[in-house]
């Protein structure tokens, strides 16, 4: 089954696109920070990931970087 990672820090959004995702037959982690984000994607390894490029602590470039 293909997964997505989702990293985004408006829940509404997280929650809209994970259930769009889920019915297209994805498996879907979601996290609202980098720093939740980035053991999900060690431990997961998706297939995608979502990225929010203006995250509250760690902005998307640094976890991109780290990804």
């Amino acid at each position: 089954m293909k997964s997505v990672l989702i990293i985004d820090d408006e829940q509404e959004l997280i929650e809209r696109l994970a259930i769009f995702l889920q019915r297209k037959g994805l498996k879907v982690w979601t996290a609202n920070t980098g720093e939740e984000g980035l053991p999900l994607y060690e431990e997961q390894r998706p297939d995608c990931v979502f990225l929010d490029l203006h995250l509250p602590t760690m902005d998307g470039i640094s976890v991109l970087k780290k990804i």
